[in-house]
């Protein structure tokens, strides 16, 4: 058994201590499995020389490495749950499609599910493909971004600039409106949705849609 090894056996009350100070996580032998990570590193940079204890020294380290993960865990399962979710609105969508024979909106789809709106809102969100003005939605010499040409503090090329008003000119009506809303005028996808007078379901999925019909005319 080699030097470590041997302080981490002769520290397991210490590693469990530091462990139950997390007393809403269940699995204390995960924690005590990245405890010892933390102990090994701790002991690493140890430095006998400054004056301060081994294990007060350790603490940190095996503490730091319990909370990332603990928090790791937790996002994870959060993840989880969101997704899960999101899978249920989308099949209770295409029923309710089905049943009312039309789109149903988010309030519907949550009064079937018993579902929170705003839950419904973070789960959806956690799926959807994000489009922001960072998105690369032109490519010659150098990437081109959405927020390159809507943005009148950014100088950008002239053919650019009309590839982008020839793309915005070959959107329906409704099309347009949705990417003015969004882009130009900057309003969330709940926002865009009360304005038009859809569900944020709806705004999501057309806005995809219609930022990938942009890209087609861009860059044929």
């Amino acid at each position: 058994m080699d030097e470590l090894t041997r302080l981490i056996v002769e520290n397991q009350k210490f590693i469990y201590y530091i462990a139950n100070r997390f007393p809403n996580y269940p699995n204390k032998e995960d924690l005590f499995q990245v405890g010892a990570i933390g102990f090994q590193k701790g002991y690493e940079s140890f430095d006998p020389n400054r004056g301060v204890k081994l294990t007060t020294h350790l603490y940190k380290y095996i503490f730091g490495e319990m909370s990332k993960f603990i928090q790791s865990d937790r996002s994870l399962k959060c993840g989880r749950d969101l997704i899960r979710i999101a899978s249920q609105i989308e099949k209770a969508s295409i029923l309710l499609t089905q049943k009312l024979m039309r789109e149903p909106s988010l309030q519907e789809i949550c009064l079937s599910l018993d579902l929170d709106e705003k839950l419904a809102l973070m789960a959806l969100e956690s799926t959807y493909k994000v489009h922001s003005t960072d998105e690369i939605i032109y490519t010659s010499e150098k990437d081109m971004v959405l927020g390159d040409f809507i943005s009148d503090t950014k100088v950008v090329d002239m053919d650019s600039l009309l590839e982008l008003k020839n793309a915005l000119s070959k959107l329906e009506k409704e099309e347009r409106l949705l990417i003015e809303k969004r882009y130009f005028a900057d309003l969330t996808q709940t926002e865009t949705a009360k304005a038009l007078g859809i569900s944020q379901v709806q705004v999501s999925r057309k806005e995809t849609k219609i930022l990938e019909k942009m890209r087609s005319k861009m860059v044929a």
